[in-house]
């Protein structure tokens, strides 16, 4: 039986109507909703995934979105203050690797610390739209694994230290840049892995960076006029 969406709403106590819900119409995300999540008595208003959180997040809106976390992810990194309430619900799927979509990275092989130091420029191919967390994904992982994602330099003008990491912002084929060598790396959705693995012959390099669920949002601001002050937001 697919959960209905007014009663996972039920808890912002928004009462009765029939809410504006922006829903992603991306492929996977939209098959899973439809699949696992009834939006019976919704307005469902399709959306891009990656627009709904700056959607929602504009100021006492009344609309609502459903979209995927490391999009909302990506907005609370470039915002330092956001007016979204959150409701994670998360991705159940056996016939993918997880369980679940992950962000991971990939590569050609498994370049080891010692050659990824020596290199002057490391670059990792990413989604133009989730390019903040992409490079706070990569740098912290290069980072726990013993790879400088810095280095000095020295030329006429100044002395100081430098980011090596160049994201190479991508609209997709992700893979393809990496196995054609114009990326060194690159920060992708990983499924089943048949793609990436199979087709493209690449190797997870970084596992499972961040795993994706479903977001469910609501506007501080909007919730706080139809709540009376009293609601139940994140």
């Amino acid at each position: 039986m697919r959960a209905r969406v007014t009663d996972i709403m039920g808890y912002w106590d928004i009462g009765r109507g029939k809410p504006k819900l922006f829903v992603a119409k991306n492929g996977k995300a939209r098959e899973y909703i439809n699949r696992k999540l009834s939006l019976e008595g919704i307005e469902v208003v399709d959306a891009r995934a990656e627009d709904i959180p700056w959607i929602v997040d504009d100021n006492g809106k009344e609309y609502f979105g459903l979209t995927t976390t490391e999009y909302t992810e990506e907005l609370r990194l470039r915002c330092s203050r956001t007016g979204l309430s959150e409701i994670i619900l998360p991705w159940d799927d056996r016939r993918l690797r997880s369980g679940q979509p992950t962000l991971c990275l990939l590569s050609k092989g498994f370049p080891n610390a010692s050659a990824l130091n020596a290199k002057s420029i490391v670059k990792v191919a990413v989604s133009g739209n989730i390019g903040t967390l992409g490079l706070k994904l990569t740098s912290d992982y290069f980072r726990q694994n013993g790879i400088n994602t810095e280095e000095d330099f020295e030329d006429s003008n100044s002395v100081g230290r430098r980011s090596k990491l160049v994201m190479v912002p991508a609209g997709g084929q992700l893979e393809m840049m990496v196995k054609e060598g114009i990326a060194d790396f690159c920060l992708d959705i990983v499924g089943t892995g048949k793609t990436a693995l199979g087709k493209y012959g690449l190797r997870i390099y970084g596992d499972n960076l961040f795993p994706i669920g479903l977001s469910l949002l609501a506007n501080k601001n909007y919730l706080s006029q139809v709540q009376g002050g009293t609601g139940n937001g994140n």
